[in-house]
């Protein structure tokens, strides 16, 4: 487990960017959420 900036952050509390949501996951993706967009990521392994 690693962190990774993968989306914006756009809100600020107490002078700190923060994300208000968690990520949640289905179907071999992960969904990702701010306050002005929502990213949608595979996670499945590629075909070969």
């Amino acid at each position: 487990i690693d962190r990774a900036r993968i989306i914006e952050q756009t809100s600020v509390t107490g002078g700190k960017p923060i994300w208000w949501s968690h990520p949640a996951f289905a179907n071999r993706s992960v969904y990702l959420r701010n306050d002005r967009a929502i990213h949608c990521y595979s996670l499945a392994t590629p075909a070969e």
